[in-house]
């Protein structure tokens, strides 16, 4: 049974296109920091509508999509070996290298450094 904050709402094909067009965004821009407020403001949704419809069209809350997208981000960055955890950390929007490495451990059960090792 689904509750109040669940349930389908009405999108418009022009809804659909601006929450796609919010998902690109977020996908391509693990670093830039956006707010559900300035995302609502590009979409020309309010918060709500916008909140509702990003999971409705992905399966997925926008804070979850993007916890999700910089983590992935994060990973492969690691895998490259190239860069400090500090940078990357930075690179993945995170100003403190210890709550990137919090929700890193979090994410994928193991610390960057020791993810950056193997």
């Amino acid at each position: 049974m689904m509750n109040k904050r669940e349930r389908n709402i009405h999108l418009t094909k022009q809804d659909k296109a601006s929450l796609e067009s919010t998902r690109n965004l977020l996908s391509n821009n693990p670093g830039q920091r956006m707010t559900i407020v300035q995302l609502a403001n590009q979409t020309g949704m309010n918060r709500s509508k916008l909140t509702a419809g990003f999971k409705q069209l992905t399966g997925k809350s926008v804070h979850r999509f993007i916890l999700d997208v910089r983590m992935n981000y994060a990973k492969k960055l690691l895998s490259e070996k190239e860069l400090p955890i500090k940078t990357i950390a930075g690179l993945c929007s995170y100003s403190n290298i210890q709550s990137f490495t919090k929700v890193f451990k979090k994410y994928w059960q193991e610390t960057p450094s020791a993810f950056q090792r193997r």
